[in-house]
């Protein structure tokens, strides 16, 4: 594996399998040039010919043959190692540093002379690479991080002394890892997630839609039943007026007691079906003993109205605000 600094937008080159990382190919990775320019670090466990050993971490600077590099005397493709990889570049020095700890050994160290400015692209981009062979590897980064000490303003007011870069990298890692694979299987996966969740939606919506023509829930009445309720909504019924509409007294035959009938005002009917619906599913799932439960509804040209439980003592309002009389203990 290894962690590479590259052209912006990276890329997978053509035939950089095995020894080539999938950061080199035959053609340029000894001689990198152009957008191909590139600075990384290898974690490498297997000896190519021009490699010092088959266990090392070494520094490629736009060739694949490490310009700086330490043999590593613990396997790194130990099963259960922990490694801490640290990688920083001082601009002001034009030294790049390389640090490598495996669970609590002294740490690797080694560095090189890099110019960014002439071996990389004038845009790149930072990210991991890795390939094998014939052989096969499972790779796990556990956590990354990366971080800048430069100072834009310093940039843009100084113009005599140069600015100071300093790049950090953090990789602990159980062996090694292919980041790039890894985040494009996070996205492919959120991408899904979200698709199933808008089909979720659009199934929970239409079961409901189902049930709502169907009758589940609070029962769906026919215009006439209640007009006939009320006797067409008779004065001497009228209950009150709320800030919705009219509100009448009226008797059911599926209905052992008497019950409350709201008419819509055509300000609120004038708000379509679907509100109306949403509103009834709303209303019908609510239930404690202290809000009227709704029986049923009816969606009619001549109206949009709402049935229910009567509640002969009034409104709470009604005794809340009674300066003539105040609720004792028990009541409230």
């Amino acid at each position: 594996m290894a962690f590479f600094l590259a052209h912006f937008p990276s890329r997978l080159p053509p035939n950089s399998v095995g020894e080539n990382l999938a950061l080199f190919n035959d053609s340029n990775r000894f001689n990198a040039a152009g957008d191909d320019r590139i600075v990384a670090v290898e974690f490498d466990a297997y000896p190519n010919s021009w490699d010092h050993s088959d266990n090392h971490i070494g520094i490629d600077v736009n060739n694949i043959n490490s310009s700086a590099y330490t043999n590593v005397t613990k396997r790194l493709v130990s099963d259960d190692a922990v490694m801490t990889a640290e990688i920083s570049y001082d601009n002001r020095t034009g030294v790049l540093i390389a640090r490598l700890r495996i669970d609590d050994d002294e740490p690797y160290m080694m560095n090189t002379s890099v110019d960014m400015k002439a071996d990389l692209p004038h845009e790149v981009a930072i990210g991991f690479a890795a390939s094998t062979g014939l052989c096969s590897e499972l790779h796990q980064v556990m956590s990354w991080s990366f971080s800048s000490t430069l100072d834009d303003a310093t940039v843009a007011t100084s113009s005599t002394s140069p600015p100071r870069r300093l790049v950090r990298v953090l990789v602990p890692s159980v062996v090694v890892a292919f980041l790039v694979l890894l985040c494009a299987i996070v996205v492919v996966l959120v991408r899904r997630r979200r698709i199933w969740e808008k089909l979720d939606d659009s199934d929970d919506e239409k079961r409901e839609q189902a049930e709502f023509e169907r009758g589940i829930g609070p029962r769906r009445y026919r215009y006439r039943e209640l007009a006939a309720a009320t006797k067409d909504f008779a004065e001497e019924g009228k209950l009150g007026r709320g800030g919705f509409g009219n509100v009448y007294r009226g008797s059911l035959s599926d209905q052992d007691r008497p019950v409350a009938i709201k008419m819509l005002s055509a300000e609120s009917s004038a708000q379509g079906r679907k509100e109306f619906e949403s509103e009834v599913k709303i209303i019908s799932r609510l239930r404690h003993r202290n809000l009227v439960h709704l029986l049923g509804w009816s969606d009619s040209r001549k109206g949009l109205l709402l049935v229910y439980e009567l509640v002969p003592e009034g409104s709470l309002d009604r005794y809340i605000y009674n300066t003539d009389r105040l609720l004792t203990w028990s009541e409230r």
